[in-house]
């Protein structure tokens, strides 16, 4: 994981929290966990823009945290799904890609 790197991530519990990770690769919060519940079938998105990290639900923005000097777009950077600790859990139509 590299250092500035952003991520959501979802609890089997249904906490949605917006994750930086730190020089020393691992994840740490950025501001409050917002509880959410996610069904089969539903879609998860997320979005950085103008320093704010997004997080969505079916297209529902529930999550709208401030990361920012935490991340560096000038670099460019990538999409990717980590999982943890999530038995039973299955994850189709993975996508990413610029906004117009």
């Amino acid at each position: 994981i590299e250092a500035g790197a952003l991520g959501l991530r979802l609890t089997p519990a249904g906490a949605l929290s917006a994750q930086a990770a730190t020089t020393a690769g691992q994840w740490r919060q950025v501001g409050a966990s917002v509880p959410t519940t996610v069904k089969a079938g539903d879609q998860l998105g997320a979005r950085y823009m103008a320093g704010r990290l997004e997080g969505y639900v079916n297209g529902e923005r529930v999550l709208s945290v401030a990361v920012a000097p935490a991340f560096d777009t000038a670099g460019g950077g990538y999409a990717g799904l980590v999982t943890d600790a999530a038995p039973g859990w299955v994850f189709d139509d993975f996508g990413a890609g610029a906004l117009p």
